[in-house]
């Protein structure tokens, strides 16, 4: 990166990604199918083993850690609220400050759609999977994720047959 870029980290190029032969999709794909192979080497050399040394704590913080970073990513598209890119240490604080400044502008039917699907999602997971195995003594996996946008698919077209 840095015979690319240099050492200034505030350089837009560097920060946007704007060099033509390295974009970020191609880093991500080029991550991905690497993650994808090391994971089937590992799966062939059945080194299955070696992860059962790493703790739950672990893990843990790296699943709160992973969940923190896609929150944040989607919390301007939850508002409807156009937020410059944030880049370097403190970031998600200097983000929050920036949508609490925007929250005046935030999208109120956005913001209402969302909430009501991410509590539906929630009663779904914590109320209607456990009565489900209560009643088959099965865990039957339910796409409500799917269920809910064909749900919502259904509701725009029929609001906009209705509409005009």
């Amino acid at each position: 990166m840095q015979k690319y870029y240099g050492d200034d980290y505030n350089n837009p190029e560097y920060i946007n990604g704007g060099y033509d032969g390295v974009n970020r999709v191609t880093i991500a794909a080029t991550l991905t199918f690497t993650i994808g192979i090391f994971q089937l080497i590992i799966g062939a050399l059945r080194l299955n083993f070696l992860f059962a040394y790493f703790s739950d704590p672990l893990v843990g913080g790296f699943s709160t850690g992973a969940s923190v970073h896609v929150l944040v990513s989607q919390i301007s598209n939850v508002l409807n609220v156009e937020v410059r890119a944030v880049n370097g240490p403190g970031f998600i604080f200097d983000l929050f400050v920036k949508l609490g400044a925007s929250l005046p502008l935030c999208d109120f039917h956005t913001l209402t759609l969302s909430i009501i699907s991410i509590v539906s999602l929630l009663i779904c997971k914590e109320m209607v999977n456990p009565a489900i195995r209560n009643k088959t003594g099965r865990k039957i996996p339910i796409p409500y994720d799917l269920l809910l946008v064909n749900f919502l698919i259904v509701v725009y077209c029929s609001i906009t047959v209705f509409m005009f």
